[in-house]
C-alpha cells in the first residue's frame, strides 16, 4: 500500500510567511518605539496633508511624514532617545515640540493645535512634563542614563538601579521583589 504525503501549494506558502514574519516581528520590537499624534487647528477641526518632522535630536536624522485624511500621523520603529518634533500646513504657523524622550518599546502621542498665520512663524513648546502612557494599560519604566551617571551606586552595582523602578524593590541580600511579589533566590 502506498501512502502519499503532499501538500497543497497554499499551507506551503503561508508555513513561509510565517517563518518571516516571526524575525521581522521580534526585530521590530527590539530597541523602537512609536511616535504618533493628531495635528488640528485652533477650533479642534483636523488638518490632512499637514507636513510632519520627527528629528533625533542627538544624531540629527530627520524623519518625515504627512498626516493622512484624519489629520494623524504615526511613526513606528524609531530608535529610542531625545526627539524635536514641529509640525506644519499652508495657511499655518509652525508648532514645535523640543526635547522629547522616547523609551525602549514606549510610545509618544504628540498632538498639535495649528494656529492660523504664516509658515515662517513658529510656536515652540519645550517638553518638561512626564509623557504619560495613554494607549495602553502597560506598566513600565526606564532608568536614564544621566540618572545612572549622576547617582552614587554603591560599589558601582548595577542591581542597586532596580530601587529607582516604582515598584520595584532590592533587599540587602540582593533580592529583587518587583510589584509586591515574592522574591526568590536560585542558587
Amino acid at each position: 500500500m502506498h501512502v502519499r504525503h503532499s501538500f497543497n501549494r497554499c499551507s506551503v506558502l503561508c508555513y513561509v510567511a510565517l517563518l518571516i514574519s516571526i524575525p521581522l516581528a521580534l526585530w521590530g520590537q527590539a530597541d523602537r518605539g512609536t511616535i504618533n499624534g493628531t495635528v488640528t487647528d485652533e477650533t479642534g477641526a483636523v488638518i490632512p496633508g499637514a507636513k510632519v518632522e520627527i528629528a533625533n535630536a542627538k544624531t540629527g536624522v530627520v524623519t518625515t511624514t504627512e498626516t493622512g485624511i484624519n489629520g494623524v500621523y504615526y511613526m513606528p520603529n524609531m530608535l529610542f532617545g531625545e526627539y524635536n518634533i514641529a509640525a506644519e500646513s499652508d495657511g499655518f504657523k509652525r508648532a514645535e515640540v523640543l526635547g522629547l524622550r522616547l523609551n525602549v518599546g514606549s510610545e509618544i502621542q504628540q498632538s498639535f493645535a495649528l494656529e492660523i498665520g504664516a509658515v515662517t512663524e513658529t510656536v515652540e513648546v519645550s517638553a518638561a512634563q512626564v509623557q504619560v502612557q495613554t494607549t495602553s494599560g502597560a506598566v513600565g519604566s526606564a532608568v536614564q542614563i544621566e540618572q545612572m551617571m549622576e547617582l552614587p551606586l554603591a560599589g558601582r552595582n548595577i542591581f542597586n538601579l532596580v530601587n529607582l523602578v516604582p515598584g520595584a524593590y532590592r533587599s540587602r541580600n540582593g533580592n529583587i521583589s518587583i510589584g509586591g511579589g515574592r522574591t526568590r533566590f536560585l542558587v
